[in-house]
């Protein structure tokens, strides 16, 4: 098997010749500019100092797999910082660089072999991750911090894997985008879904040093980089044995800190050669009039790259043609292989491929026989994204990730674990896949309950009587345990593109909105506020009401501005309203001046619901049909019957109402038509708004999207909290305040014993009382189990037994005997975290340990007695009691650093 895997890589990473001219005509078609400048060359290659070595060590992960040398970052960090290694260690690290001379360790890699999806039969369903010994990844961490941010110029804004700044989402929004534009306007168009052969183990040297000179790189930097990669002698990991050294002719380490910028720019030639050619057309998405004509942010999309995994967009079957001629040449040029074979095409409208006339005879001649359209089963995935051409393809997907979900909870609740650990593990573990689909794709609120369910079940496994999901949910100062809810987590996880998008308005081709950093620094979110601004601008079913809109983002805040054709579940901006929408709108105090209030539907501007409720028609007509700015005063006033020219029924009708009182209008709209003399009066007095220009920042503002000068922008924690105020308010009570729960999770208790108290605190314990009133036929008693006496309440199970009370007598006065034990003293402990101040004997421990280790004793020993049938006996009890306490004790010292008992006496008598 050893040999078998030797053999195996020997030929991955035999260097196979390349075509040099090829190689040069493909780096001669890059933009005589794009290169680095002399400032960033030299910051590369200035040498290495002691400070920069010492940050970049010790930001290394300390859990990371060591080499061959066996030697982790924790030793690796105090052995540099020793005074006797810091000339030594700067010594090596700069000839490393300036010379490229290394260690002999510095080339010696063990690989260790991660199963890929496929047949783990084949070795090329394995993928090689270099386990790097800690002193070179120290190395290639230093020089990737100087590239990484200097090689951003470098790369094109297409290309968003391992760039800073740049975000996965994005491309999965982009081709939403896309694909939705596709479906309205019946493209022919497709996406090609290049699937190349072991991208980074294929790279050349000679292509990757051309490259890198091309580039700007110092030929010093260049030197270094492949001596250190492509003289690396490897062993294979299989089973725990090391295989016959193999030598590394080419390919890139996976698992080193710099391969994949380094990937990247061997990358980015043919991305910008295909780009740039003006031959391959790509997809276009609309233009509006008030779109930069010069903004390459806006030019058609020829490609979407994350690392190695691309997508190409193809309008026609020449686009094909000329992408099959840059692969041939990027293949000559580098030693990559594309499988055609493997390549999926996907039909961006969802239009059926394999009838088409346009594409079939051309995908079959490039030997691409893999499509998707709508009549697929399920949806084609990019990047861990569904592209969805059918409801029935989101639908089956979604279906098969509650399975995985449902699988990985019934998994996970094996372990014993406490309420937080549960909670951890769900949102960290079970629910990671979720959270990375639902940035992007609606899902109905049938999936949200099914979800639920498999989400409450995990928590409360083996608890009973059960927690509310609703309670959990809640931040823990509020008594929850801060269990995301999957459908405001959806809606926060949009606030990544929200804010940028409502932080400013195009007013104009030459707006400063499209040279914000925000926006023309993003793959996506100028093509979304332009495509939005189209459909607000020709949607002809609403352009009498809706267009022209001097500032879009009352679009966004306002339901009845938005235009029907991006309302669809599959609109990209349908889960940016809805997270807009779920949070509270209170416009109360609001200012905003008469123009502004001109561009809003009636049905944004009442107190409250009308009831019954407005007619349609009505709540969607604009108010400049009902109202305007009187110019001799600036402020509004109703249109006479002669001013009424549109909808003049609906308008009239609408005036009676607001004069009968049958509808409120919000006090926003109410205060420009009271004239600015008089605004100082009255209980509310304000300062009018004397502008013209029409603005949505007031309501943006009340919203609290937005940084001002006193706060940051919203959080998604700022954004759940506020979602979850709005919906918890009149139902929920929490049992402690904010400040007593704060308390309550810093307690040095144990899981064990806080899972406990934190269900007291809900009154979700199993009391015999509360079983025999919900499973009679199970517990047709309530009598306790320990005294067999008394009806077993609350109250006695926890205490008003006299087994247990004699435990909580004794434990009490012997830490809290300036106070007598009374029932309002232990309920004050228990259910509101009040305690009696403590003595210092017999242990100067903190109150909460006594009560919740006592607590927990007395719950052991009632289980005890009911599962095990052992005698609940108060003196051994106590025993537990005072033990765990004890370690309490003990555990606290040695978190202060203090011994828990007597150092030895040593004497040289």
């Amino acid at each position: 098997m050893l040999d078998s895997a030797a053999n195996f890589y020997s030929q991955l990473y035999f260097s196979d010749p390349i075509d040099n001219t090829a190689m040069d005509n493909f780096l001669d078609s890059l933009p005589e500019d794009l290169h680095l400048s002399e400032i960033d060359r030299q910051l590369i290659t200035s040498p290495i100092t002691y400070d920069e070595l010492l940050e970049e060590v010790s930001r290394c992960p300390q859990r990371s797999s060591p080499g061959v040398d066996g030697l982790p970052y924790e030793l690796l960090n105090l052995l540099f910082r020793h005074p006797a290694c810091r000339e030594i260690v700067l010594a090596v690290y700069n000839n490393a660089l300036t010379v490229g001379i290394f260690p002999p360790s510095w080339q010696e890699t063990c690989v260790s072999l991660l199963p890929k999806k496929g047949d783990l039969s084949d070795l090329k369903n394995w993928r090689p991750i270099s386990l790097i010994n800690a002193d070179v990844k120290a190395f290639t961490r230093i020089l990737n911090a100087r590239i990484i941010n200097i090689a951003k110029s470098l790369i094109t804004p297409f290309q968003t894997g391992f760039v800073h700044g740049r975000f996965i989402a994005d491309n999965g929004l982009l081709m939403k985008l896309v694909m939705d534009h596709a479906r309205n306007s019946h493209s022919q168009s497709i996406g090609l879904m290049l699937d190349q052969e072991k991208a980074c183990d294929k790279i050349h040297p000679e292509y990757l040093h051309k490259v890198l000179l091309r580039f700007g790189f110092s030929p010093i930097v260049v030197h270094s980089l492949s001596n250190m990669f492509f003289g690396t002698q490897l062993r294979l990991n299989v089973n725990g044995f090391l295989s016959p050294s193999v030598p590394q002719l080419r390919g890139l380490q996976q698992g080193d800190p710099i391969s994949p910028v380094l990937f990247n720019l061997a990358f980015e030639p043919l991305l910008r050669r295909i780009i740039r050619d003006l031959a391959f057309c790509g997809f276009a998405l609309p233009r509006s009039s008030l779109s930069h004509p010069l903004d390459l942010n806006l030019q058609p999309i020829k490609l979407l790259a994350y690392a190695d995994d691309m997508v190409c967009l193809l309008h026609d079957p020449n686009d094909l043609n000329v992408l099959h001629s840059h692969l041939e040449v990027y293949s000559r040029a580098s030693n990559a292989q594309i499988n055609f074979h493997k390549t999926l095409a996907v039909s961006l409208s969802g239009a059926c491929i394999s009838s088409s006339a346009t594409w079939r005879s051309s995908l079959i001649t490039h030997r691409i026989t893999h499509w998707h359209d709508r009549s697929s089963t399920l949806p084609a995935t990019y990047l861990g994204y569904p592209l969805c051409s059918s409801i029935s393809q989101r639908n089956e997907h979604l279906s098969q990730l509650l399975g995985q979900i449902k699988t990985a909870g019934q998994l996970h609740s094996q372990r014993s674990l406490s309420v937080r650990g549960r909670v951890t593990v769900l949102n960290t573990l079970v629910l990671s896949k979720l959270w990375h689909v639902l940035c992007l794709i609606y899902v109905p609120s049938s999936f949200i309950s099914k979800l639920k369910g498999i989400m409450f079940s995990f928590l409360t496994f083996r608890m009973f009587p059960k927690i509310s999901l609703s309670t959990m949910c809640l931040p823990r100062s509020s008594g929850g345990l801060g269990v995301l809810d999957p459908g405001i987590q959806q809606h926060a996880l949009q606030l990544r593109w929200l804010i940028p998008l409502l932080s400013g308005a195009p007013i104009g081709p030459p707006a400063t909105f499209w040279t914000s950093p925000m926006i023309c620094n993003s793959l996506v979110l100028p093509r979304l506020a332009d495509c939005l601004l189209h459909h607000l601008q020709s949607d002809t079913t609403s352009s009498v009401f809706t267009w022209p809109l001097a500032d879009y983002r009352l679009s966004f805040v306002f339901r009845d501005l938005r235009p029907p054709s991006v309302r669809s579940s599959s609109s990209p901006f349908h889960l940016f309203f809805q997270a807009i929408d779920r949070l509270p709108h209170n416009f109360y105090s609001v200012i905003v001046n008469a123009n502004t209030c001109l561009q809003l539907p009636i049905s944004g501007v009442l107190r409250a619901p009308s009831v019954p409720p407005l007619r349609r028609s009505l709540s969607q007509l604009h108010l400049s049909v009902v109202y305007l700015v009187d110019p001799t005063t600036n402020r509004l006033r109703a249109r006479t019957n002669s001013e009424l020219q549109v909808h003049p029924y609906l308008a009239r009708h609408f005036l009676r109402m607001v004069r009968h009182n049958s509808i409120l209008l919000s006090p926003f709209l109410v205060r420009p038509f009271i004239p600015a003399c008089y605004a100082h009066l009255g209980p509310n007095p304000f300062k009018p708004d004397l502008t013209h220009g029409i603005d949505a920042a007031p309501f943006i503002s009340a919203l609290g999207l937005l940084a001002d000068a006193s706060s940051s922008p919203m959080s998604s924690k700022q954004f759940r909290r506020l979602c979850l105020q709005d919906l918890t308010s009149s139902t929920y009570t929490s049992p402690l305040t904010a400040l007593a729960w704060k308390k309550f999770w810093v307690y040095p208790v144990s899981h064990a014993c806080r899972n406990v108290w934190y269900r007291l605190l809900h009154r979700k314990i199993p009391h015999r009382s509360l079983l025999n009133r919900l499973i009679p036929s199970y517990f047709p008693f309530d009598t306790c189990s320990v005294c067999a006496t008394g009806s077993a309440t609350l109250e006695h199970f926890l205490y008003d037994c006299p087994k247990k009370w004699l435990v909580w007598q004794t434990v009490w006065d012997e830490h809290f005997r300036l106070l007598p034990l009374t029932t309002n003293q232990l309920q004050k402990a228990l259910f509101h975290l009040e305690f009696p101040p403590p003595i210092c004997c017999p242990l100067p421990v903190s109150p909460a340990i006594v009560v919740g280790y006592t607590l927990l004793t007395v719950w052991r020993a009632t289980w005890q007695l009911i599962f095990n049938n052992q005698p609940f006996a108060p003196s051994i009890v106590i025993q537990s009691a005072r033990r765990l306490i004890r370690q309490a004790y003990r555990e606290e010292l040695f978190l202060q650093g203090c011994a828990h008992r007597a150092l030895p006496l040593f004497s040289l008598n």
